[in-house]
């Protein structure tokens, strides 16, 4: 091996080795991280890998997650693999690497396995527990045929030991995979006969014999348009038919097929060319109108022409017409398409531009297909109509600015208009002069008169109107413009503000924090709607608004929102709609201080210097001296704070109690924690106590339970009596606080975990009937529970389950039922059972967030269990 490659899996020794040099200089660095989750083994697998160019060739180096090299000792690498290169070619694609335990290392937190493909120079990194002393790589990690090598070294937190022997292999090579036999559609010879169906079946030979075979692969090509397209089908298929739209009328097509095995595909089959059928040739329409053949085409009487034309018949899967219509005058076309059955079509009012030359056809559809056009018929649309200008005959004058109105909701009237063919109504045009804003308003054609909405009319300002004839979307030249001037602003009086406050800053001090703003009622004031009162924190520059019905005359301010000892200015103001009169006399106060809150006495556990006494427990009770003489006391606020991994815990309770229990499995074993209680008068805290620290007792070294049995320790083990085996383990002892066991299940057929708990007494489990799936093969472990803390594995015990039943007489409907209901029974049973668990595991932990996943698995396979037996019982 290069020294390039063996500094790789060594890792970063130091901040100027070679290597490190290399990574740092890189163009681009491209970073992949690959995490999965196994529960059975509790292994986190981590893939971070760095590619750089060197020698023309990619070399991957390990960006080191450690920030130190350990110095620990070098594990003993036994297996897979041989001393030297290119080593042995292995006969399974998923070797397991084994290595002799490191004992007597202080702090080793695990094993790091480094793999390197030498073939494709790539480079992946894995870790795995303290306990563990073997490692197999995902299936897809080994490239078939290709040489590889590993090592293995310790890991103490963030720090790596030196490396293992070094060990070489070669992954078996792939599996040569036969060519089906395709016997149709097509010939061998391009381009192949013209087929008589747009969908046709391509067929082969099934493949046998062939050991993890997952489906066919056929590959289709059009030689026309140099366009591929690939399908997939199963095992069990011998023909497939390609989407009608992939073979487009008349081109030249190319196809095989292949084997599947995962994602490795065979050889092709031979190559069978065919050509689609060609297009249909489909007959124009026969357009009868509107116009005609020679440009620019008879002037209509109407600007919404209904095209006509005659039905087309004989045509197999006709679906409709397409109709082009052009603007010859802008260069403008528009397209319709209509059903089968239609034989015309009314161009919409408003769509035709008048007096412009039109020309329009129409084809036929069949799908996507369009047949050629009918004769090119050509027209003109009528020209633009001349409209009338209405007589306005109020309100206003006709020099600027006009008369002041005596209403803020005038009349605007005119003479009717009469002897305009098509006439839709009149347009109202009003524009504001003093505030430059425009207005516009539609009526029918019988209304001669309209009156704006009051609030348009802004007091004293000078407006204009005029009014137009409206056909369609057409309108007339307007009539004579007439002025006015909306009605001044009436002057409204000010209220009289009353209190709390003087005329004089800063204001007296208040003894609330909420007061009651007060004035005297205004009377005599038409229209009057209301109150506007403004309330100013002069001390923050804050302004409040608030606004009270025309009866109110006080308003309280919301608790909370006054901020103690600031000084505030209040006035209030009469509403007539959305006018405001002049504000009442301004009024000064102050807010009174804030509180001086007591800090309480915190007595413990724990002391005031840190890292404090070890407690017996990792429920502790934390407790304060009550606090008393505060007005208003709502509470007190704790906060924890696990100074270990900078995780702060905050709770509140009532201003009765003295002592609060931190929930069981919340505090983290042998981590250090500081804790202080505060006073709270509604949202306001007081000053902590004295902060105290104190450190949870050290994680109960658990041991390993017995497997006794199904299983062998090697794999696949053997096969089980039936698909409800029951797990067993010796008991064990000497744990005070056991609590029950875990058994942990995988699938290695499906890649499926299973997880799951009994009580401290037993030492056997059956798995309910339905769970595991018929002719897989399992490995199994079980681990010892204290509380949430699980400990290290039994050893792994391997099974398969029996095949499905072959009996030829399947049960009846009622035994199924009978079976189904069994198998609820125990599903429910074992769901039950974790909801139980899940009520006595706090919320924030992870062992929380397991046992919701697993209940989530019990309620999709009742739900379906329970959808199949219903489906069942409908069947008696």
């Amino acid at each position: 091996m290069s020294g390039v490659i063996r500094s790789l899996i060594k890792g970063k020794q130091g901040k100027n080795s070679s290597a490190a040099k290399r990574c740092a200089s890189a163009g681009r660095a491209v970073t992949e991280m690959l995490e999965s989750r196994c529960l059975l083994s509790s292994v986190l697998v981590n893939t971070i890998a760095e590619p750089t160019e060197q020698a023309g060739r990619l070399v991957a180096n390990l960006r080191a997650q450690t920030s130190a090299t350990a110095t620990s000792a070098a594990p003993v690498a036994t297996g897979q693999g041989s001393a030297t290169s290119p080593g042995p070619v292995l006969d399974t694609s998923s070797p397991v690497f084994q290595w002799d335990a490191v004992t007597g290392v202080a702090g080793m937190t695990g094993y790091q396995i480094n793999l390197y493909d030498e073939t494709l120079s790539k480079f992946t990194s894995y870790q795995v527990g303290t306990s563990v002393t073997s490692y197999s790589p995902p299936a897809s990690a080994l490239t078939a045929g290709d040489t590889f090598v590993w090592n293995v070294r310790t890991v103490e937190g963030t720090a790596t030991g030196p490396e293992s022997n070094y060990l070489y292999f070669q992954a078996p090579p792939a599996v040569t995979l036969p060519a089906p036999v395709a016997n149709g559609q097509g010939s061998t010879t391009s381009p192949g006969p013209v087929l008589d169906s747009a969908a046709p079946t391509f067929q082969w030979d099934a493949v046998t014999g062939v050991s993890g075979l997952t489906g066919y692969q056929i590959n289709l090509y059009d030689q026309t348009l140099g366009k591929s397209y690939s399908y997939q089908v199963g095992t069990s298929v011998t023909t497939y038919s390609p989407p009608a739209s992939v073979l487009v009328a008349g081109d030249t097509f190319v196809w095989n097929v292949r084997v599947l095995v995962g994602t490795q595909s065979g050889p092709p089959s031979s190559y069978l060319y065919f050509q689609a059928p060609p297009a249909a040739v489909l007959p124009a329409p026969v357009a009868t109108g509107p116009g005609s053949t020679t440009k620019p085409g008879p002037v209509l009487t109407t600007s919404t022409p209904t095209l006509q034309w005659n039905a087309v018949t004989g045509v197999t899967g006709l679906t409709g017409y397409q109709i082009y219509l052009t603007d010859e005058t802008v260069s403008k076309t528009f397209s319709y398409q209509v059903g089968a059955s239609v034989t015309s079509y009314t161009v919409a009012a408003g769509t035709l531009a008048a007096g412009d030359t039109f020309v329009w056809n129409v084809r036929v559809l069949v799908g996507t297909q369009s047949g050629p056009p009918s004769s090119y018929l050509y027209f003109q649309t009528p020209a633009t109509v001349v409209l009338p200008a209405p007589v306005a005959i109020g309100q206003g004058s006709t020099t600027s600015p006009g008369p002041v109105l005596d209403s803020s909701a005038p009349t605007f009237q005119w003479n009717a208009v009469t002897g305009v063919s098509g006439m839709t109504g009149y347009q109202i045009n009003l524009y504001d002069q003093t505030l430059a804003k425009s207005y516009s308003y539609q009526v029918g054609t019988s209304v001669t008169s309209y009156s704006p909405p009051a609030s348009v009319l802004v007091a004293g300002d000078t407006f204009v109107w005029n009014v137009r004839v409206l056909v369609g979307t057409q309108s007339g030249p307007p009539s004579s413009y007439l002025y006015f001037q909306a009605p001044p602003a009436a002057v409204l009086p000010a209220p009289v503000a009353t209190g709390p406050g003087s005329t004089t800053k800063p204001g007296p001090v208040l003894t609330t924090s909420a007061p009651t703003l007060q004035w005297t009622a205004v009377t005599g004031v038409t229209g009057l709607t209301g109150y506007q009162i403004y309330l100013t924190d002069e001390t923050q520059g804050k302004t409040y608004s608030y606004q009270v019905g025309a009866s109110v005359t006080t308003y309280t301010v919301i608790a909370g929102t006054l901020a103690a000892g600031d000084t505030f200015v209040w006035n209030v103001r009469v509403l007539v709609g959305t006018q405001s009169g002049p504000p009442s006399s301004y009024l000064y106060f102050q807010t009174p201080a804030a509180v001086v809150l007591p800090a309480p006495v915190a007595i413990g556990p724990g002391s005031t210097t840190k890292p404090g006494p070890v407690l017996t427990t990792s429920t502790p009770t934390l407790q304060w001296n009550a606090v008393t003489g505060v007005t208003g006391l709502t509470g007190y606020q704790i906060y924890l704070t696990d100074e270990t991994v900078s995780k702060t815990f905050s709770y509140q309770v009532g201003a009765s109690a003295t002592s609060y229990t931190v929930a069981a499995g919340t505090l983290a074993a042998g981590d250090t924690f500081v804790w202080n209680v505060r006073v709270l008068v509604g949202t306001e805290s007081g000053p902590p106590s004295a902060y105290l620290y104190f450190q949870t007792p050290p994680a109960v070294t658990l041991p390993a339970p017995v497997a006794i049995g199904p299983g062998s320790a090697t794999s696949p083990g053997p096969a089980t009596s039936s698909d409800t085996p029951t797990f067993q383990w010796d008991a064990v002892t000497g744990v005070s606080t056991l609590s029950g066991y875990e058994i942990n299940v995988y699938d290695e057929t499906s890649k499926t975990s299973y997880s799951f708990t009994t009580n401290a007494a037993a030492t056997s489990y059956t798995v309910a009937a339905g769970v595991l799936t018929a002719g897989d093969a399992f490995v199994w472990n079980v681990r010892v529970l204290s509380g949430t803390q699980s400990g290290p594995p039994s050893s792994y015990l391997y099974f398969q389950t029996p095949s499905g039943s072959s009996s030829s007489n399947p049960p009846t409907v009622a035994q199924q039922i009978a079976a189904d209901t069994d198998k609820l029974t125990r599903l429910e049973d074992e769901q039950h059972e974790t909801v139980r668990s899940l009520k006595t595991t706090p919320p924030d932990t992870t062992a929380y967030t397991l046992l919701l996943q697993k209940y989530d698995a019990w309620e999709k396979r009742i739900k379906s269990l329970k959808s199949a037996r219903a489906a069942l019982e409908a069947e008696i």
